[in-house]
């Protein structure tokens, strides 16, 4: 039994010090030379299209997480994403929460975490390390999905 208490006293002090990273990761970023790509990097999302047509991934329009131009994708991998656009989903966007990873199209092989299955679309996703685990016990909103407004 003490052995029990003391493992769950342990997870719960890691959920509060993981929670308290992600509380420091929200705050303004202060670039400190060359980590500043990579400090980025770890809290983007990422979206993978995947076996769709030209005619169907033009009815995409992927969100950059630095607020610039919205562009069309191809079949392939973007990093440092906020999200995307689906032309079906009129006055809706996808939000990829940073650590999470989005699939688009056929089906991956690659193992992921859930599906959300929306307007005659899949849409596989992952999310990552400290996300994952602070989802968990916080039952925060980490979870990718269709928001009003973009």
């Amino acid at each position: 039994m003490a052995g029990r208490r003391g493992m769950r006293f342990l997870v719960l002090s890691l959920a509060v010090l993981l929670s308290s990273c992600a509380k420091e990761a929200v705050r303004p970023f202060e670039p400190k030379g060359n980590l500043v790509k990579e400090e980025k990097r770890e809290v983007s999302g990422k979206v993978t299209f995947s076996g769709l047509s030209d005619k169907q991934l033009k009815q995409f329009e992927v969100v950059p997480e630095s607020g610039g131009n919205r562009f069309v994708p191809k079949n392939g991998s973007y990093g440092q994403v906020d999200g995307f656009v689906w032309q079906k989903m009129t006055g809706k966007w996808f939000k990829i929460p940073g650590s999470c990873e989005v699939w688009v199209g056929e089906k991956p092989v690659e193992r992921f975490d859930g599906v959300i299955a929306d307007g005659g679309m899949n849409v596989w996703y992952r999310i990552g390390g400290a996300a994952k685990l602070l989802s968990v016990f916080i039952h925060g909103e980490v979870r990718p999905g269709w928001v009003d407004g973009h």
